[in-house]
């Protein structure tokens, strides 16, 4: 409410947030994860992951060798 009245322009950097705010809560999350559930879904998770790796590199290979075809 004060904000609406009063012109205290705050910047914010995005270095600032991404290198001091994020890491203490992704390390935060990642300790109050259950186990028993990371450890019952670990082949969907390592699937996933995986997935994720293989159609990355298929992607950027084929649109590099789409945006550039002397590269073969």
């Amino acid at each position: 409410m004060i904000a609406a009245f009063a012109d205290l322009g705050v910047t914010l950097n995005p270095e600032v947030l991404v290198l001091h705010f994020l890491p203490p809560l992704l390390l935060l999350d990642g300790w109050h994860i259950p186990k028993e559930g990371l450890l019952r879904d670990k082949n969907v998770i390592i699937e996933l992951a995986l997935g994720l790796i293989v159609f990355t590199v298929v992607g950027v290979g084929l649109l590099v060798r789409w945006m550039i075809p002397a590269m073969l």
